[in-house]
């Protein structure tokens, strides 16, 4: 398992991927990603946070959009908001986290 300060690195990375290829293909990080946040969900609420954000992701990919731009649009707007709450969640992990 991750440590709960590398699950947010790994989302840094994973993020600025996922800007270069919003489709399907990025759902089983995402999945992945939600499971590894679960063990930290009820401690901090800057995790339940991220889980809450990446399972919007996750709901907006499983959509059938008439038009894959929509897809791509919405996806980009969470995937920034992910990365953005991701740097914030640097300058704030508690020292428990580590």
């Amino acid at each position: 398992m991750n440590t709960y300060h590398s699950i947010y690195d790994v989302l840094k990375v994973k993020g600025a991927q996922w800007k270069n290829e919003v489709n399907t293909s990025i759902t089983h990080d995402v999945e992945k990603l939600i499971l590894e946040l679960e063990p930290y969900v009820n401690n901090s609420k800057n995790a339940s946070h991220m889980s809450f954000l990446l399972k919007d992701l996750l709901e907006v990919l499983s959509i059938d959009f008439k038009c894959q731009e929509d897809r791509k649009s919405a996806s980009l707007l969470l995937i920034e908001e992910i990365l953005q709450a991701s740097n914030i969640e640097e300058a704030t992990t508690p020292s428990y986290c580590h």
